[in-house]
């Protein structure tokens, strides 16, 4: 499967009439962190180019300066004034474009191939480009290919970080950065981009705000206020500049009285079609799922794609129609029990000519990647170097029928691990392209795993300090702007309301604090003749529910966090983490924990509905909720969704349904065991309780992957797993796992989404599926030596293993860790004779591979020496582990979390952390 070469074709020349006159823009912008962002603005003609002959005038030059405590000085001379392009001698009138000075080109002719023309910097951009940062990586000539880029545009943030941040921030911290700078509708990175990309190119770059910066010619960055025109050979229109409500920039979008030339029965221009993507619907998230459209059709084919909004659904020719199925006179969907929450999708492609429709705009946006992967699209993992697309002559000759509704309406993934703001946008870009639908931030804000990242908290020797609370909350805005653009379901919060009546922040995780509490000190639970926090942790403390006074806190400060965030669709409201820590009070004990639990979701229900309040809240059945109310019952069960939480099932065994009938073990307060079983009949028990909306809270990519290197038991888990859920009455999963599981390999992840979407999904051809796509042509190779690896890794067996247990080991997982060796050895030519693959997303699947080899050769050193003489023994290979995988994570960060990994082989084999830097 063929990349597109995305630089293509040369723009005729516009006419001069076309270019707009200057403007001066003087504006004023107070940030929150005490930034004051002062733009002057000058929009000057300085550069004439074309959309596939259609001539259109784009220009401008932008400065900024910032003052404000010790930030001073010019920070920008950038922008599209700062690029000429060297094509003025074709163009009429081009002696009359202002110039400013002397220009140095950047790239070097090349005859070769379609090209537009080199690109110009002038003089000072070199000097004062990114805040005036020195960059003498730019002083090179000839064109830099995608990962120079990725490394110039981290160096520019880098430098900039350091001119325009605090010296108390991280300079790997990028959202500030751009949020400071999005109020002018202006990103510094969009310099870097002009210089280093060309101009029609859609360059991708791992950052995934960068990656909206240039998609297809008619949507572009613009300084604030801009005026733009354009004409095409048949016709006129007039553009218009919608703010991006994600990024805080300025793109041109059609308006509603644009019209566009015919196609029908004209020829095209060398070969090139215009495919037109017409909406309806008024909605940001429909409007995207068109504009993605748009990229990729125009990505894979070299026509023109054209966004068209109109009043009413009018079927045409070359014309794709794409929003909610209402919007386009009502087409036919599949029957759906709630519009709002399911995702029906209807494609019906043919005759060059079709409409793309959801039941809900989200839906209408997996319809759009739904069509594009019948075209041939696919996303192996997230991030541009994932994102597969092919190149075909014309779409519209392919007829596309496709009429579905999910299997499960909760399709989605949680927070957890270790990650950047970078890794979260990744992830939810990349859910509805494989048919999910939600995401969950945890703790408010996801502070922990912010800071798990950003605190190297995973490295004792250069752990810093705790990240400030208000970067968290930072990221989260970024995420839940990325969520929202996708209209995907937003669920948020968890743990931590128990934490709310007591004046504490709940994100601080399992740091232990010491405080006296005054009056408050009654409130908490009683646990071994004391009133005190559970190990000093607040998250995990919790109170004493009998007290109608503790109730009515915990209530208010769910209902006041509700009103502050309509923006929640699902709101979680669950007790304190971990098990076997109740109160013993006399009232307490007349009742079990569930019980207090419902009576408080009861009186949560009566203060929503006073409130006029729509908000479903999650609650949580989990370690010592499991067992069901005695005496209490969920009052409004409409309001109400029950999440299941089997924390310690197996999870390379999948559902038996048969284990619904198991009997209930009884119920000791405080002092309850947890086999390694399903849970289930704990599920049936709390069924017969509760019979509404309800799915499950999955752990497996937390730590269960690490006990599978190779990835395909666990996948062949995943596919036991989807058809059994509606079996047991779930109506769909939610994992709460790392952001990063796609080492070796996305299969899994991958599955997930599918299946989650049709739980009849073919194993075998959709595996096949994914490693052509990931792999290419030695796909069969790969997937033989991945199965090799987990059958010679023994995961069902691995995942019972606990370092320092008496359980005998088996001969057969010591022989086969042998094995394993010759095989990795055996393995290695073909991965580095595919690691020049022509297509980029290919050769990066290899290149994680080739690290992955590395990873297995170690860890079945360490765990022969740890099984056949001990953890001293084991000591020497589990720290060259550990230091290949520290060293290798700046290049593998994207698809592996090396915190979790660490975190899950320290416990799990009893390894001490390393507390010096001579160690790694």
């Amino acid at each position: 499967m063929d990349e597109i070469d995305r630089h293509r074709g040369r723009p005729a020349a516009p006419h001069a009439s076309l270019l707009p006159t200057p403007k001066r823009l003087q504006q004023r912008h107070k940030h929150p962190d005490g930034l004051t962002l002062e733009l002057d603005i000058l929009a000057q003609p300085l550069l004439p180019i074309a959309v596939n002959g259609d001539a259109v005038a784009l220009d401008h030059a932008v400065g900024d300066r910032c003052t404000g405590g010790q930030q001073q000085g010019r920070l920008v001379q950038a922008g599209h004034g700062s690029i000429l392009r060297n094509t003025q001698r074709q163009v009429p009138g081009a002696h009359d474009i202002p110039r400013r000075g002397p220009v140095t080109l950047t790239r070097a002719e090349n005859q070769n191939r379609p090209r537009f023309g080199d690109i110009a910097v002038r003089p000072q951009l070199h000097r004062r480009l990114a805040a005036g940062c020195m960059i003498d990586e730019l002083e090179h000539r000839g064109r830099p290919g995608p990962k120079r880029r990725a490394v110039l545009l981290q160096i520019c943030y880098r430098k900039a970080l350091q001119r325009i941040g605090p010296p108390d921030r991280p300079i790997e911290e990028r959202a500030r950065f751009r949020q400071v700078f999005a109020c002018s509708g202006y990103h510094i990175h969009v310099a870097l981009r002009w210089v280093l990309s060309d101009y029609w190119a859609y360059a991708p770059i791992r950052q995934p705000a960068d990656r909206a910066l240039i998609r297809q010619p008619i949507t572009r960055r613009w300084p604030a206020r801009s005026c733009c025109s354009l004409s095409t050979a048949n016709g006129a229109c007039r553009g218009r500049r919608h703010l991006l409500e994600s990024e805080g920039a300025l793109t041109m979008e059609p308006t509603r009285d644009m019209h566009l030339p015919s196609t029908e029965g004209a020829p095209h221009r060398a070969g090139r079609a215009i495919i037109r993507i017409a909406t309806v619907d008024d909605d940001a998230t429909v409007r995207f799922a068109a504009q993605e459209l748009e990229r990729c059709l125009q990505a894979m084919t070299g026509a023109t794609a054209v966004h068209v909004r109109t009043d009413a659904y009018a079927p045409q020719p070359e014309t794709l129609w794409v929003g909610t199925a209402a919007a386009l006179g009502g087409i036919e969907l599949p029957r759906v029990d709630n519009p709002e929450l399911d995702d029906a999708i209807a494609i019906a492609v043919e005759d060059r000519r079709g409409v793309i429709a959801g039941a809900n705009p989200r839906a209408a946006l997996i319809a759009v990647y739904r069509y594009l992967f019948e075209l041939g699209c696919r996303w192996v993992r997230p991030g541009a170097d994932g994102e597969l697309i092919p190149q075909i002559d014309d779409p519209l000759t392919q007829d596309v029928r496709v009429s579905e509704a999910p299997s499960y309406r909760h399709r989605g993934l949680a927070i957890e691990g270790a990650c950047s703001c970078e890794h979260v946008i990744d992830l939810i870009d990349w859910l509805p392209k494989v048919g999910m639908n939600t995401y969950f931030i945890e703790y408010f804000a996801g502070y922990i795993f912010y800071n798990n990242w950003y605190s190297q908290r995973h490295l004792p020797a250069r752990r810093k300090d705790l990240m400030p609370e208000e970067r968290a909350n930072e990221f989260a805005e970024c995420a839940i702007e990325q969520i929202k653009r996708r209209g995907l379901l937003f669920h948020r919060a968890g743990h931590g309301w128990t934490c709310i009546p007591l004046g504490i922040t709940p994100d601080l995780w399992d740091e232990h604090i010491e405080r006296d509490f005054g009056d408050m000190t009654q409130y908490l639970a009683l646990y071994e003749g004391e009133r005190k926090l559970y190990l000093g942790i607040p998250r995990r403390t919790n109170l004493c529910y009998s007290q109608p006074e503790v109730r009515r806190m915990v209530v208010e400060g769910i209902v006041d966090y509700a009103r502050a965030h309509p923006e929640v669709d699902y709101l979680h409201f669950w007790l304190a983490d971990g098990s076997n820590h109740y109160c013993e009070c006399d009232e307490c004990r007349k009742a079990r924990p569930s019980d207090f639990y419902v009576m408080m979701l009861n009186e949560l229900d009566e203060a929503l509905t006073a409130e006029g309040s729509p908000n479903r809240i999650v609650f949580l059945i989990y370690l010592d909720l499991l067992w069901p109310p005695e005496r209490e019952t969920i009052a409004n069960p409409d309001r109400f969704v029950m999440m299941f939480a089997p924390l310690h099932r197996s999870y390379y065994d999948p559902f038996d349904p048969a284990g619904m009938a198991e009997p209930m073990p009884e119920f000791v307060l405080n002092g309850l065991e947890f086999p390694r079983n399903q849970n289930l009949h704990q599920l049936a028990a709390w069924q017969r309780v509760f019979d509404g909306d309800s799915f499950i809270f999955d752990y497996r990519f937390m730590w269960g992957q690490y006990d599978d290197p190779g990835y395909m038991a666990i996948a062949a888990t995943i596919a036991g797993d989807m058809p059994v859920m509606s079996q047991i009455g779930l109506n769909g999963m939610v994992s709460d796992q790392s952001q990063r599981v796609f080492l070796p390999s996305g299969l899994p992840m991958t599955l997930m989404g599918r299946m989650l979407w049709d739980s009849g999904l073919d194993y075998a051809a959709a595996t096949d599926d994914y490693f052509a796509a990931a792999f290419g042509p030695e796909w069969r190779g790969c997937r033989e030596y991945l199965e090799c690896l987990s059958q010679g890794f023994e995961p069902q067996w691995l995942s019972t293993y606990q370092a320092g247990s008496a359980a005998p080991v088996p001969e057969r997982v010591v022989e086969r860790l042998g094995t394993l060796r010759t095989v990795i050895a055996a393995f290695r030519p073909v991965i580095e004779r595919n690691l020049a693959l022509p297509s980029r997303v290919q050769a990066r699947s290899w290149e994680y591979l080739s690290f992955h080899a590395d990873v297995c050769l170690l860890l079945s050193h360490a765990l022969d020496a740890q099984l056949t003489s001990g953890a001293d023994a084991a000591a020497p290979h589990w720290r060259q582990l550990e230091r290949l995988v520290i060293e290798r994570e700046r290049d593998t960060n994207q698809v592996f979390d090396v915190f979790l990994f660490l975190l899950s082989i320290r416990r799990k084999y009893r390894i001490p952390e390393f507390t010096a830097l001579e160690d790694m």
